[in-house]
């Protein structure tokens, strides 16, 4: 978390983004933002403060910045435990296509390497994806699985977007809900 003092040891472009659990959907309210220099990231920060302060009276804690990552595919992958059918696990392309693509793929857990491969093998956006990121979105996808099962208290995890990288896969956002939180609401 920064402040806007802050501001000027950050590396351009950037992308800021308003720290609260608070609000779910940060774009739809003004609390996400791209930069390319100080002036812009300071008027975003002011512009994010301003807004998130009259969203319904909730208050952020602050702004987090991370680099903004250009070229990489952006898949969403997701895991819900259901009382009726156990662990549902979700992938499919992520980002700002999610609502236009709807290009997903959702299956019954535990996901081993295999039921991975065969989601991931299933979405349109395969075509696309080098051997390397198929790869990475099916790691992830094991991963959040196994995550899910060794951890009952968790009830959710939402993650887009999941940035292939040549680097490996980063996570850019992402939502985990426990039981704690929802004993606590």
């Amino acid at each position: 978390l920064i402040t806007v003092d802050d501001l000027w040891h950050v590396e351009f472009p950037a992308v800021m983004k308003v720290a609260t659990a608070k609000i779910i959907h940060k774009k739809a309210v003004g609390g996400v933002a791209f930069v390319h220099n100080l002036p812009a990231a300071q008027q975003a920060f002011v512009e994010m403060m301003r807004v998130t302060r009259t969203a319904g009276g909730r208050l952020s804690e602050g702004v987090l910045v991370q680099p903004e990552i250009e070229g990489a595919t952006e898949m969403m992958l997701g895991a819900k435990r259901d009382p009726a059918f156990g662990i549902i696990v979700l992938v499919g392309l992520g980002g700002v296509f999610v609502e236009v693509a709807k290009d997903t793929a959702l299956r019954l857990g535990p996901v081993d390497k295999d039921l991975a491969t065969e989601m991931v093998s299933s979405l349109r956006v395969v075509r696309h994806l080098t051997h390397q990121q198929h790869t990475q979105v099916v790691h992830a996808l094991v991963q959040m699985s196994t995550l899910m099962y060794e951890h009952p208290q968790i009830v959710e995890i939402d993650i887009n977007p999941l940035a292939l990288t040549a680097h490996g896969p980063l996570v850019l956002d992402a939502r985990v809900f426990t039981t704690i939180e929802a004993a606590s609401a």
